[in-house]
């Protein structure tokens, strides 16, 4: 069998996992109708020194464009640490990139503290909300097809007075040969750490929906495992 033959197995087998695996989205049009949704969180998938990684920018313009449907709405971001993962300096360096790219969209964001890990992401925006007061009541999570799942369980511990929307792109773009974390340079390492994490995020779910202060102390473990760095 063919090289050629081999790879177009792999990707369709990966294009039918994801298409049974991401969120099923309500039409953006559809949810401005019947819903209100007054803050957009575009998930952060770190930085390049020079750029921001391919996820992230996409993720930005994602939330930049649905801004423009909800023009009260929030947009508020956590970048990536800036004490070494996934290298010195990182967050500060994202945080700039957002900040020049919403500024040219007259976009003035809520910048959350630096973070983790998604789960911390949210956590810190959360924390970065109660402190200015601002309590949403429906909740837009840009971010790509294979993190969605995760993405809806964690909002919905932390926010569940929130309706959480997911708006994602392609899962193509989670992916990047010079991504300055491990687990997303290939697809098949960025796969397997998505059902890993959701895996474990389901288990947390379960605890929650019984006893919701041990769900968020099984989160609260979960907030503290990072990926690995590339280099």
């Amino acid at each position: 069998m063919s090289k050629n033959r081999i790879q177009s197995g792999n990707e369709i087998l990966i294009d039918w996992f994801v298409r049974n695996w991401k969120v099923q989205e309500v039409d953006l049009y559809e949810i401005c109708r019947n819903h209100k949704v007054d803050l957009i969180v575009p998930v952060s998938y770190t930085t390049l020194p020079d750029r921001l990684v391919d996820a992230t920018l996409a993720n930005l313009k994602n939330a930049a464009h649905i801004h423009s449907v909800f023009r009260d709405s929030h947009i508020a971001f956590a970048s990536c640490e800036s004490t070494g993962y996934p290298f010195s300096g990182a967050g500060n360096i994202e945080d700039l990139f957002k900040e020049q790219f919403l500024g040219v969209h007259d976009i003035k964001p809520l910048i959350a503290p630096h973070m983790g890990n998604t789960i911390d992401e949210a956590y810190k925006i959360k924390l970065t909300l109660d402190t200015v007061g601002i309590h949403p009541k429906g909740i837009m999570i840009c971010t790509g097809e294979l993190h969605g799942p995760s993405a809806k369980l964690v909002y919905r511990m932390f926010f569940p007075e929130s309706r959480i929307f997911i708006s994602t792109v392609s899962y193509r773009l989670e992916i990047q040969p010079d991504h300055p974390v491990l687990d997303q340079r290939t697809m098949n390492r960025w796969i397997l750490s998505n059902v890993k994490r959701q895996a474990a995020l389901r288990a947390c779910y379960g605890i929650w929906k019984i006893n919701r202060p041990l769900g968020l102390k099984c989160l609260h473990v979960l907030r503290k495992i990072k990926h690995k760095a590339a280099n």
